[in-house]
């Protein structure tokens, strides 16, 4: 019979977080303007989206390399103010998997995450906008098992960590009939707290106890990114986005709203 025994592993701060967070397009309060609802003239949208966003890879530690994968699926209200200001909530869920240096740590669930941001039009002349962006971001994250030392571990004990990112971005668009691209930067500030600080984990047909594990504060290698993407449609209804990430993170992102 196999025989187990029971670990402690020693988590505090260990850098399970950063949700993969997208920025969007920097002229999407003034893109569409007829809603299926609402007319052109008057200065309340409103704007449903549904975001897939795919981060796969995000590099964090000081002198060590922890990677990071992440896919959420999303819904986003966004309320459209004067054609210039747009107001959001988010919400949906997310699944994450971290490699650290020594160990495999997987979340192989979806789990609930939401955010609210802002972003707005700060110049518009002719088709070029100038643009600005803001959002926060917040999860419970409840990862199923640890791969260590080679084995699938169960984890016996509740362990959960509390994930928050605030994200700020501001870049240029140009609009044309069909196409609106855009690029910019952004910046990332993210933290997490472990709940509780230790987990006991049963390591399958070990016969020692492992080494005990402690993590110091961990962040994301990279704050500054790049952001490129373009929407694809008029200025009708309905509209999709896409959209990649560098840097600070490695990410592409697809997305389809629309307006009333």
């Amino acid at each position: 019979m196999a025989r187990y025994r029971l670990a402690m592993i020693f988590f505090f701060f260990v850098p399970f977080f950063s949700e993969g967070t997208f920025v969007g397009n920097f002229a999407a309060p003034a893109l569409s303007r007829e809603g299926l609802v609402f007319s052109e003239n008057t200065f309340f949208h409103l704007r449903l989206s549904y975001v897939y966003d795919d981060l796969y890879k995000g590099d964090y530690g000081e002198s060590e390399a922890y990677r990071i994968k992440e896919r959420s699926h999303l819904g986003v209200l966004t309320c459209n103010l004067f054609h210039y200001v747009d107001l959001y909530g988010i919400a949906g869920f997310s699944n994450l998997e971290i490699k650290e240096p020594s160990d495999t740590l997987y979340a192989d669930r979806f789990d609930f995450s939401w955010g609210a941001g802002a972003s707005a039009v700060l110049f518009h002349w002719d088709h070029f906008f100038l643009g600005v962006d803001g959002k926060y971001y917040h999860a419970r994250v409840h990862p199923s098992y640890v791969q260590a030392e080679g084995k699938a571990c169960s984890i016996v004990t509740p362990l959960s960590y509390i994930v928050e990112d605030i994200q700020g971005a501001l870049g240029i668009a140009y609009q044309s009939d069909l196409l609106t691209p855009y690029i910019g930067v952004s910046y990332i500030y993210s933290t997490a707290t472990p709940l509780p600080h230790t987990a006991s984990i049963l390591i399958p047909d070990y016969d020692a106890n492992p080494a005990l594990l402690s993590q110091s504060a961990l962040f994301i290698k990279e704050r500054w990114g790049l952001v490129l993407g373009t929407s694809i449609g008029g200025k009708g209804a309905f509209s999709l986005n896409l959209e990649a990430r560098f840097f600070n993170q490695y990410a592409f992102q697809v997305s389809g709203s629309l307006c009333f």
